[in-house]
Order: structure tokens, then C-alpha cells, then sequence
């Protein structure tokens, strides 16, 4: 779907010009935004979610997000 969504259609296809015009519309709205995701977690039952319970691409997700979060911070830290 991402590259659909953003990969422009050569202009002798019908309706690329409409659908160029809506990629790069989206393309402007959308910029500077990030999705992050994290992978889901097996937690016993009975158990609280904590550390050691997240595996590595969970942790590497969340650090992913913290560096999104502090590069768009107006303050410097």
C-alpha cells in the first residue's frame, strides 16, 4: 500500500494525472510524519507487562519512537 500510494503513475495510463495529483497532495499533507509500530507481545496470564518481557523489536520499536518524539522537541536535550 506505501508503495502504491506513493509511487506516481506514468502519464499515458488513464487517470494518472488525477491520481498524481492526489499523491502529491498527500505526499505534501502527510510530510514529516512517522508511523512507528511495535510487534505484539506474549505476556503470561496473570502477569504485569514489564522489561523482561520485551523481546528485542519491541524494544528497538520503542527507541524508534523516543527518537521521533526528541527530534521533533523544540527544546534540545
Amino acid at each position: 500500500m506505501m508503495k502504491d500510494s506513493h509511487t506516481f503513475v506514468l502519464d499515458f495510463i488513464e487517470g494518472s494525472e488525477e491520481r498524481n495529483q492526489i499523491r502529491a497532495k498527500m505526499t505534501q499533507c502527510f510530510d514529516g510524519i512517522s508511523v512507528h509500530g511495535l510487534p505484539m507481545l506474549s505476556i503470561p496470564d496473570g502477569e504485569d507487562v514489564d522489561y523482561p518481557y520485551l523481546n528485542g523489536r519491541f524494544k528497538d520499536g520503542l527507541a524508534a519512537i523516543t527518537n521521533s518524539i526528541i527530534e521533533r522537541l523544540q527544546t534540545p536535550r
